[in-house]
């Protein structure tokens, strides 16, 4: 063992098995769906939320209009909100 080539320090090894785990622990906590105007989260497969995304897209396209700014604003401080509750 005293010639043995060590591919990775320590630090180096550590590092790398910490960037693994935590991309593991985003990849099995990101789940996709949409939120319904009862504040609740409606489960979509990747198929669903593509999808929704290219028409959400398109209506954009067509119509050129969006969320309201403040309407947005509204939803993410509710999403503050329920956290402590």
């Amino acid at each position: 063992m005293k010639n043995a080539i060590i591919p990775y320090s320590n630090l180096e090894y550590f590092e790398k098995l910490m960037t693994n785990q935590s991309n593991q622990i985003t990849e099995e906590s990101f789940d996709y769906g949409e939120i319904d105007s009862g504040l609740n989260f409606k489960p979509l497969t990747e198929e669903e939320m593509v999808q929704q995304s290219i028409l959400a897209l398109e209506a954009y396209r067509r119509e050129g209009s969006s969320v309201d700014h403040n309407r947005v604003r509204e939803w993410a401080n509710s999403l503050t909100l329920l956290k402590y509750y």
